[in-house]
């Protein structure tokens, strides 16, 4: 499990802090802690099952008794949710649902980023980084190539970024040098995993690739993009 993205006793107490007045945030907040259980066990399976009960976003107030304003009584909070939603990412990576992973992920930044919290964001930047390097574990076909953007990749896949960054910038270099359009999007891709790189690596790729009108580059890219819930305007070709 990602460093700072799983759940504590403390977040747990927070997500079930509900009036004891309001069944549908008692039933939410039942929930949360069952799935804190379920994922400290490392049963992934299980926590999912429990944040069924937990809605992904809010709901109008004419939808029923999970609306209301962040804070408010007898309301599940943006907050909560943002959380369950980050607790399902965890737990659909951890079960290899990549995809699933990225959906939940995204819309826990984007309603921690609706509340302006920067703590929150902060914590789960860990789940996002751990995220993003699986998928790219996963795109790729074969033993990594012994140059420096296979080297950069391996080192960050052992966990060495001070090592994989620098190599990542030589393989940049190297391909800028020589304008290999393929090189120059793959090296900016593999920095984009170094934290704290992401945005600035993945529009720099975007740029390159929509240069090279090269339709496999423009995917790549595209799909690193969500992965790292990153705002790509659209190419067209």
């Amino acid at each position: 499990m990602a460093e700072g993205a799983g759940p504590t006793p403390e977040r747990a107490a927070e997500a079930a802090a509900e009036p004891a007045a309001d069944p549908a945030g008692d039933r939410v907040a039942a929930a949360m802690l069952a799935a804190m259980g379920a994922l400290q066990r490392q049963d992934p399976r299980a926590a999912l099952e429990h944040l069924a009960a937990v809605p992904e976003v809010r709901v109008a107030p004419e939808a029923g008794d999970l609306a209301g304003d962040a804070g408010s009584t007898g309301t599940v909070t943006a907050g909560v949710l943002a959380r369950a939603n980050a607790w399902r990412a965890q737990a659909a990576m951890d079960l290899g649902r990549y995809d699933e992973a990225t959906r939940s992920l995204r819309l826990a930044l984007r309603q921690l980023r609706a509340l302006g919290d920067a703590e929150g964001l902060a914590a789960l930047a860990p789940l996002q980084q751990d995220l993003f390097a699986r998928r790219a574990a996963v795109a790729s076909q074969g033993p990594l190539p012994d140059t420096p953007l296979g080297r950069a990749l391996a080192a960050m896949d052992a966990g060495d970024w001070a090592r994989g960054e620098a190599l990542a910038l030589e393989a940049a270099a190297a391909a800028d040098a020589e304008a290999d359009p393929r090189e120059q999007v793959m090296a900016r891709l593999a920095l984009a995993r170094v934290p704290g790189r992401a945005e600035a690596a993945i529009h720099e790729a975007a740029a390159l690739a929509d240069a090279s009108d090269d339709r496999n580059l423009v995917t790549a890219v595209a799909r690193a993009a969500r992965a790292a819930d990153v705002v790509l305007a659209p190419h067209v070709f």
